[in-house]
């Protein structure tokens, strides 16, 4: 017998309010996504073995808008960040580019589909980030994206 809470377990909020009440996902409220970055999820690899960071996501199909913010450290040379399609063991196309340029702490927002962003809430663990640099022009960094849960409170030790 499947389980009732299950997929409220494996979809973001706004995806399993569209789900389940039939409403459009233009209609879902904006949904926040993280993607922890390393250079050891890198698939096929290798990419920057010290490189890591985090990519935060706001994904607003109202609006057409996905915005973001990524940090990195010891990645040299960032030169093209995206959403690309894939699981964590696959190589997928880009879906969305996030920036022209990446050096620094880039921030910013960028139109998208309404249909993009609802795939991508819908099923956020078979997107990931993807930053390039000029050693690794494949990819530098990646990380799978995952829903961010709405009442943790951040660690003040960090």
């Amino acid at each position: 017998m499947p389980n009732p809470l299950l997929p409220s377990l494996l979809f973001p909020p706004a995806a399993l309010i569209a789900v389940l009440f039939g409403a459009p996902v233009a209609d879902a409220p904006p949904t926040k996504l993280l993607a922890p970055l390393s250079g050891g999820a890198e698939v096929p690899g290798p990419g920057d073995a010290d490189g890591a960071g985090t990519a935060t996501l706001t994904l607003d199909a109202a609006k057409g808008e996905v915005c973001y913010e990524i940090g990195l450290t010891n990645v040299d040379d960032p030169t093209q960040a995206h959403v690309h399609q894939g699981a964590a063991t696959v190589t997928g196309g880009p879906v969305l580019p996030l920036s022209g340029d990446v050096a620094g702490s880039p921030a910013g927002c960028v139109k998208a589909d309404a249909k993009v962003i609802g795939q991508i809430t819908a099923t956020p663990a078979d997107y990931y980030v993807n930053i390039h640099s000029k050693a690794h022009p494949a990819g530098a960094v990646r990380g799978q994206l995952r829903a961010v849960d709405p009442k943790s409170k951040p660690d003040p030790a960090s």
